[in-house]
């Protein structure tokens, strides 16, 4: 008997570590499970100080992640130009993933969206189709939500969630609340929001993004 209940929790130990493996390589790849639905939404505090290897370790994995795009390339001007939008989690994540950090929200957006969205990323893509996931390689969820959904989602009625959410004057739903330590790091509330990227920003953001309007 003793013998028989061994090989039973042995087998359920072994089916546990099985699946562990098996899921485990999926986890990061899809990032709606890493973080919050809404996370890195909100607005920052102020620009994101990053220090100098940082912002060169940026520049390189965004410039390696899409050197297939002759369109798209980084620098440190452009790495100041974010820094009032992206926060030093999605930084450290996109230097060690290629892209960033999405939440389920902004993640389902776009996939719902693509078609509107596409025509517009065709040239930055070139000879490639757009898909979310090269929309990830270059676009913060901040800068993807101010460029594709604000202007859709404010002329809706009622305002979805997410327009207050983006402005800074909405906290963010319980809902949404991190699954680890990734999220757990979000910029806290906005005390000064930045409601959207100033002008300078937007035209260097046109530039790297040459088809965007």
């Amino acid at each position: 008997m003793k013998f028989k209940n061994l090989l039973k929790y042995k087998f359920s130990i072994l089916f546990i570590l099985v699946g562990l493996l098996f899921l485990w390589p999926f986890r990061e790849g899809f990032v709606g499970d890493l973080v919050g639905e809404y996370d890195f939404l909100k607005p920052l505090p102020g620009p994101t100080a990053l220090d100098s290897t940082t912002e060169s370790n940026f520049v390189m994995a965004f410039n390696n992640a899409n050197k297939s795009y002759s369109k798209i390339k980084a620098d440190t001007n452009y790495v100041t130009q974010l820094k009032n939008n992206v926060t030093q989690d999605e930084f450290d994540y996109y230097i060690k993933n290629n892209k960033w950090p999405y939440g389920s929200y902004i993640a389902t957006y776009l996939n719902t969206n693509l078609t509107r969205i596409s025509p517009n990323l065709t040239a930055m893509f070139s000879p490639d189709t757009p898909t979310v996931d090269l929309i990830q390689q270059v676009f913060p969820t901040r800068v993807a939500y101010m460029m594709f959904a604000q202007s859709q989602e404010i002329k809706q009625t009622p305002k979805p969630e997410t327009v207050d959410i983006y402005l800074g004057t909405q906290t963010t739903p319980e809902a949404s609340a991190p699954t680890t330590s990734l999220s757990a790091q979000t910029t806290p509330g906005a005390s000064a929001p930045t409601t959207s990227l100033s002008g300078d920003t937007y035209a260097k953001l046109q530039s790297v993004c040459a088809s965007l309007h």
